[in-house]
């Protein structure tokens, strides 16, 4: 991951040092194309629950927007970060408190367009971490008895949110446009492909010169 740092104006030297560091932690996931394939991959793999509410990330983002258009809205980003690995992808991180609860918000964009957003809880108690799955199927209007943690709400437009427990518990929404699913599939497959490629042209350019 390659970061910017507007976070640099805030914090001391030494601060930003370590917020460089815990951010990179973070965000060094999105390196490993994988991450993404079981991200898109999630709503076959889980129960669908349907709602008739379009989903949209803080209340506010509609997917598909652009870059200007999520900053005019959200301000500017504690941190940006471009993906090595999956080209054109970008992620903007902000900090946010969510009524009673602080947590850091990532937005990602895939060549210039908005398509996930996350938020990041890493310092609840399960109890409280639950409330957060009650109060999102609330919002949408399920009366599913599967918790976010085992299966997807899908709005009219395709677009879902689920929750991931990994190291990190998460709340994700995801873009239901098709046509950037499928390019998104596509880049990722040609990042796997990659570092074979990359080792065929060395064992090539070897033997012609062994």
């Amino acid at each position: 991951m390659k970061f910017i740092l507007p976070l640099k104006k805030i914090f001391s030297s030494s601060r930003r040092t370590y917020y460089s560091g815990y951010y990179y932690k973070i965000l060094n996931k999105y390196e490993n194309v994988s991450f993404f394939f079981n991200l898109i991959n999630i709503q076959s793999a889980r129960s669908n629950v349907k709602t008739e509410r379009v989903i949209k990330f803080n209340n506010r983002l509609d997917f598909n927007l652009t870059q200007d258009q999520v900053k005019k809205i959200m301000g500017k980003p504690v941190l940006i970060s471009y993906n090595s690995e999956v080209k054109m992808h970008v992620i903007y991180l902000y900090k946010l408190r969510l009524g009673d609860l602080k947590t850091k918000a990532e937005i990602h964009f895939y060549n210039g367009r908005m398509f996930l957003g996350v938020y990041l809880f890493d310092r609840y108690t399960w109890s409280e971490l639950q409330k957060v799955d009650k109060v999102l199927k609330e919002k949408y209007s399920t009366d599913s008895a599967s918790s976010l943690t085992e299966s997807v709400v899908i709005d009219p437009l395709g677009n879902s949110v689920f929750i991931k427990e990994d190291a990190i518990y998460s709340i994700n929404y995801l873009t239901g446009e098709p046509s950037v699913l499928d390019i998104l599939k596509i880049k990722l497959e040609e990042s796997i492909s990659r570092p074979y490629s990359k080792r065929k042209r060395i064992h090539d350019h070897l033997g012609k010169h062994l």
